[in-house]
Parts: structure tokens; C-alpha cells; sequence
């Protein structure tokens, strides 16, 4: 299934039990999706510049996003 961003994917990390992809993209957003049905978790998750590192922190509740300037945020996983 297509999981759209309006620019390129830099990143991608998937959950420990598979449910779940983090992408961080070109445009200064991160999303959430579920991977049963391609469908997003979720707004996207903005930030200041291009998207670079994504990874869920172990217990797979947390995930964290890093930018090319060096900006780091942690997230809740949603549920899906």
C-alpha cells in the first residue's frame, strides 16, 4: 500500500511487534502508520527541518525523530 509524503522518505524504522512504521521525511514531517492497512496514525508530526533518524525506544511505546540540524523529539507510539 502507498504510505504518501509530499517529499522524500529519509527514514524508517518499524516497531518491535511489526504493527507499526515510523517515517521521517525531506519536508519537515513524521508519520506514524499502520502497516495492516497503509493507513496513517495520526496527524503528521511536524518539525522545524528535513526529518533524518527515526526509532522506537524499547517497550515500543516511545519513538524518538531526529532532524538534519540535530533537533531530537520523543513521541507516543498510537495505538492502532
Amino acid at each position: 500500500r502507498a504510505m504518501p509524503h509530499p517529499r522524500a522518505v529519509a527514514a524508517v524504522a518499524v516497531s518491535a511487534d511489526g504493527a507499526v512504521l515510523l517515517t521521517g521525511c525531506r519536508d519537515g514531517t513524521a508519520r506514524f502508520w499502520d502497516v495492516a492497512t497503509g493507513l496513517p496514525l495520526g496527524a503528521p508530526l511536524r518539525h522545524l527541518g528535513p526529518v533524518t533518524h527515526v526509532a522506537f525506544l524499547p517497550g515500543g511505546t516511545h519513538a524518538v525523530t531526529g532532524t538534519a540540524a540535530g533537533h531530537v523529539v520523543t513521541w507516543d507510539v498510537p495505538p492502532q
